[in-house]
């Protein structure tokens, strides 16, 4: 708790106080754009879902197409993200992991990324951490974006139906997506399913990388009864 309160009263100190962005090094303009200038925030590069890319995973292609290579074995139904990780993005997806706190710009990020997807769903479910984990971090970071989109849809979330069981080894450079699938088979469980049986889930996460986690997650929720799983991430590298 107090590790917690710690990194919160550095953290809103660096919000309050005058900074220069984390990106360029300019100044920071406010709040709304918690340690990046306006301008970097201008320069996230955005999915634009109405040009060509895999209706599955949302990856740009020349062509449109219904399923790339990538994600014939991933069990979500489809997965968007506000933007690529790289610039304020890829800061604030950093800055999640010490400071719960998601900036006034993220949030509309996330905010219109739901909209022009047109995703739905009856629940809001965020990638839980394992408990030890999240014993030492003090908060899921997936659980402060997902209460974040929640207070913005009206949507509920549930953070406790889905746990995670098994430790597993932080994603490695030279591990395939294979590698990662296998690795995190049965790393989840539902334990509460009667709160995800008949319901369109949308799964939240801080970046997608290669999609194993989030098929993981998908594939409990599935086999404890849920219709179908969507997910949304704040950033995805490409």
């Amino acid at each position: 708790m107090w590790l917690l309160l710690d990194k919160c009263a550095k953290g809103l100190l660096s919000v309050v106080l005058p900074v220069s962005c984390a990106c360029c090094g300019c100044a920071v303009g406010g709040l709304a754009e918690g340690s990046v200038c306006e301008s970097c925030w201008q320069k996230v590069r955005r999915p634009d879902f109405r040009r060509a890319c895999c209706r599955r995973c949302t990856k740009p292609y020349p062509v449109e197409i219904a399923e790339c290579d990538l994600c014939k074995d991933l069990a979500f139904r489809k997965a968007v993200y506000c933007g690529v990780y790289e610039g304020a993005i890829r800061n604030v997806v950093l800055e999640l992991k010490t400071l719960p706190h998601l900036p006034k710009k993220a949030k509309q990020l996330l905010f219109d990324t739901y909209l022009e997807a047109s995703l739905s769903c009856d629940v809001i479910v965020p990638v839980p951490l394992h408990p030890d984990r999240l014993k030492e971090r003090g908060y899921n970071q997936a659980e402060v974006i997902a209460k974040a989109l929640s207070q913005m849809t009206g949507i509920e979330v549930d953070s406790i139906s889905l746990i995670r069981v098994r430790k597993t080894v932080k994603n490695r450079a030279w591990a395939t997506r294979t590698d990662r699938i296998r690795e995190l088979k049965g790393a989840f469980r539902i334990c509460k399913p009667r709160r995800i049986a008949n319901r369109s889930v949308l799964l939240i996460d801080d970046l997608y990388t290669t999609g194993s986690t989030a098929t993981a997650c998908a594939q409990a929720l599935l086999d404890s009864g849920a219709k179908d799983v969507s997910v949304i991430t704040l950033a995805r590298r490409l």
